[in-house]
């Protein structure tokens, strides 16, 4: 985004007491696990609150919004009160996901299912869903699946009945997901990759997460962005009915269109243009 002529990183493993920073920075950016905040950072953020530099925070550190700037949330779904008072300018919204993706297509029709498992595949979607695919699907559909480092050996279909890939731990998602004409995807940050891609998908929540994440798919089912499911079994149905539908598929990825405008780096580009 920016030309940087100098800069320093900062595990956050650190002791954050003992950390030594010149105040020479135009910018100095949080970017911490919102579960993992280091117990010191407090201190540090204090030190620092002089500097002439100001301070971005991705994704948390709302406990410190009257020493940061700028925090940017990555999520449409922030919960604040009507009188919530706060220096920092706090962003987000349905543009504000951090998405690396610099091709946005048009939708079209076509044969080819992207299949994302998450990092472990934590529902076992690898076991049942190849062989079912291969007795359900049309023939000659492409199957683009993806399994993440901790996701346990799949079953893949041996007849050619379709056509099956599997891609381990890809290291440029973006390429298969310009590929695919519909997706299937556990619900998380990949299924805002693909929204703003315009793909049609089917999106559900894993077994464990499904009740704290009802608010957000039912808001996502309201504005059409996607097809949500309850369950994998759901799932499935949702995505042969999909495949079959061409109006709603285009419908589905007008929507996504519409609604995810601009990618959450070029907002936060913008933002900390603003600032600095």
């Amino acid at each position: 985004i920016f030309k940087l002529k100098n800069y320093q990183l900062i595990d956050s493993k650190n002791n954050f007491s003992k950390i030594s920073i010149k105040d020479e920075f135009n910018l100095i950016f949080f970017d911490l696990d919102p579960k993992f905040i280091p117990k010191k950072l407090v201190f540090f953020l204090k030190k620092i609150s002089s500097f002439k530099a100001k301070l971005v925070s991705i994704d948390g550190l709302m406990n410190f919004t009257s020493i940061l700037d700028l925090i940017f949330i990555p999520s449409f779904n922030l919960k604040l009160k009507k009188n919530y008072k706060s220096k920092a300018k706090i962003v987000y919204g349905w543009d504000s996901y951090i998405i690396n993706n610099k091709k946005k297509k048009n939708w079209k029709i076509g044969n080819t299912i992207l299949v994302l498992t998450g990092g472990g595949d934590i529902d076992g979607l690898g076991k049942s869903w190849p062989k079912l695919f291969e007795k359900i699907l049309p023939i000659g559909t492409k199957i683009i699946w993806v399994s993440g480092p901790f996701a346990k050996k799949i079953n893949t279909p041996n007849n050619k009945r379709i056509y099956f890939k599997e891609y381990r731990a890809p290291k440029n998602l973006n390429n298969l997901i310009n590929r695919a004409n519909y997706a299937v995807t556990y619900y998380g940050v990949s299924f805002f990759e693909l929204l703003y891609a315009n793909i049609p998908t089917v999106t559900f929540p894993a077994k464990k997460h499904k009740n704290k994440l009802n608010r957000e798919l039912n808001l996502i089912k309201s504005f059409n962005l996607s097809e949500v499911a309850t369950d994998k079994n759901q799932a499935i149905k949702l995505l042969m009915k999909l495949i079959k539908d061409n109006k709603r598929a285009s419908n589905i990825s007008t929507n996504a269109r519409i609604m995810l405008k601009v990618s959450g780096l070029n907002k936060l580009e913008r933002e900390i243009k603003k600032l600095i």
